[in-house]
């Protein structure tokens, strides 16, 4: 698309403005014995053609151009004119918002709408309009043909959305929808949307529903420690990702923190033996993380994480996860990061052999672990040679 912008900035041609439409902005031309008077209204037309003809011309005798201008000729002013920039050029709302961050739009009128508004920017503001231009693609189906009612491949949002949420729907959209490409939509991706959303409100449940008691010396620090580490080292690629303008692959890190590392990792290692109570400690430190987690997720899933939000604690009024602030990555200890893989890994590698062999998880083994780095396993994770994983 750069390419494509640039082709059409260096080689410009003239813009034919008029159109000969029944429905526009009409051209502010009027016309009497053979003169042209561009004015504002036809009161000011007819003062020109009285001071030019040396008599007085009524509105009457003025013919207005009957064309109207080209709708891109209006659309070009509009990050000005919405700020009433034209007649007040040094106002307050102007001198805010001109120039904006980002402008999200489609590749097809880049050069009728997007090149025309930075012109205007220059030749009226000094500068461009906007610093970033973000281009989406199109919802396309699994044939890659456009939505269409007589191809019969348009589903209905509402129904969609009535079978798998506001919030399913969106994630599934996002799952598939890389930077600038087309969206090749598959109903399977929404309803993997609305199973994440299903997931989230499962971890809920399963955390308000523990039963907390007071404990000196909680158990649960190594695996505390290392979400802190996982959630810190996630937010930093998620917050690369936003940056570059990379929302699927943000969404995915999301995914991937929300259902791999809090959910089958931190929730599977600090929650009690069943009906058994859980530290404050860890509670609390749990229900931070939760708070942490529908905070980067509220982008992608604005219903169910700003209900949550008001379920994990009351709050105050207009107290709006909407309108809180975004978290801030600290330092992720790499060593907590790699001592706590390897852990995983074994975990990982000895289910996967259990499976495989048809051997019952409740049943205890002998864990024999052979490499060439065995001081890596030295570190006070695995201590007992005989596990249940």
């Amino acid at each position: 698309f750069k390419n494509m912008y640039s082709s059409w900035m260096e080689n410009v041609r003239d813009w034919c403005i008029s159109r000969q439409l029944w429905w526009g902005h009409r051209i502010p031309a009027f016309y009497v014995e053979n003169e042209i008077f561009v004015a504002r209204s036809k009161e000011e037309a007819a003062r020109q053609a009285s001071e030019k003809l040396g008599r007085d011309v009524s509105m009457d005798e003025l013919r207005q151009d009957e064309d109207v201008l080209d709708t891109w000729f209006s659309s070009w002013l509009w990050p000005i004119s919405v700020f009433d920039g034209f007649k007040d050029p040094d106002n307050e709302d102007i001198l805010y918002y001109y120039p904006t961050n980002d402008l999200v739009t489609a590749p097809e009128i880049l050069f009728f709408w997007v090149a025309r508004m930075i012109m205007a920017g220059y030749e009226y503001r000094g500068e461009a309009p906007f610093r970033n231009v973000y281009l989406t693609g199109i919802v396309r189906d699994t044939q890659g043909r456009k939505m269409s009612k007589s191809l019969g491949n348009s589903p209905d949002p509402l129904d969609l959305i009535e079978k798998y949420g506001a919030d399913g729907v969106r994630v599934g959209m996002l799952f598939s929808s890389p930077a600038g490409n087309d969206l090749l939509f598959d109903e399977k991706l929404c309803e993997q949307g609305r199973n994440f959303s299903n997931k989230i409100w499962n971890a809920l449940r399963l955390v308000t529903g523990w039963e907390v008691v007071e404990k000196e010396e909680p158990a649960n620090q190594i695996a505390i420690d290392w979400f802190d580490s996982v959630f810190n080292q996630t937010l930093r690629q998620i917050d690369d990702h936003f940056a570059k303008f990379r929302m699927s692959d943000a969404l995915m890190s999301v995914y991937k923190l929300v259902w791999d590392d809090f959910c089958s990792g931190y929730l599977e290692m600090i929650k009690p033996a069943y009906q058994q109570p859980i530290d404050k400690h860890t509670y609390e430190v749990t229900l931070q993380y939760f708070e942490q987690l529908i905070r980067v997720l509220h982008p992608f899933m604005p219903f169910i994480t700003e209900e949550i939000w008001h379920t994990l604690k009351e709050r105050k009024p207009k107290e709006y996860l909407v309108v809180d602030k975004w978290p801030v990555p600290a330092r992720a200890k790499a060593d907590v990061l790699q001592q706590m893989q390897i852990v995983l890994d074994a975990v990982a590698g000895i289910r996967g052999l259990r499976n495989s062999k048809g051997m019952p998880q409740t049943k205890p083994v002998e864990l024999v672990i052979q490499t060439a780095h065995s001081s890596a396993y030295n570190q006070g994770l695995i201590e007992e040679p005989y596990m249940i994983l």
